[in-house]
């Protein structure tokens, strides 16, 4: 969890080529699995997950303006802790919105999953 220069954990980790694994490593630059990561004490609550942030799933059409606001449904809702000294996120929203902390830059406003769809649900007209 921790080392003598920095502290990983509650991070949220994606492989573009699928293989499981994500450029990083404590000795520098390399491929390491999050298994690799919490075997050496970092990233116990750590996640390895499509984070559904918005430009991830339009394909980084843009880049330079990446949207990195999680979109619902995201594993990254209410799956962050909070960190002292910080009580909103980067565009000012206030932290948390749901039952806890997202992880990232960006809280979601939105708290969580999206509704249940009613249960039963009869539409009717009165129109001829």
């Amino acid at each position: 969890m921790t080392s003598t220069n920095w502290f990983l954990d509650y991070n949220c980790y994606m492989s573009f080529n699928r293989s499981g694994k994500f450029i990083y490593s404590p000795s520098g630059f390399g491929q390491m699995s999050l298994a690799n990561m919490r075997s050496a004490g970092f990233e116990i609550h750590g996640l390895f997950a499509d984070p559904l942030f918005t430009s991830i799933s339009s394909g980084f059409t843009d880049p330079l303006n990446m949207n990195l606001m999680p979109l619902a449904g995201s594993p990254v809702i209410n799956a962050g802790a909070p960190m002292a000294g910080f009580s909103n996120d980067r565009m000012g929203t206030s932290r948390p919105q749901g039952s806890a902390w997202d992880i990232g830059a960006h809280e979601s406003a939105g708290g969580g999953q999206p509704p249940e769809p009613p249960d039963r649900l009869r539409v009717t007209s009165t129109e001829p």
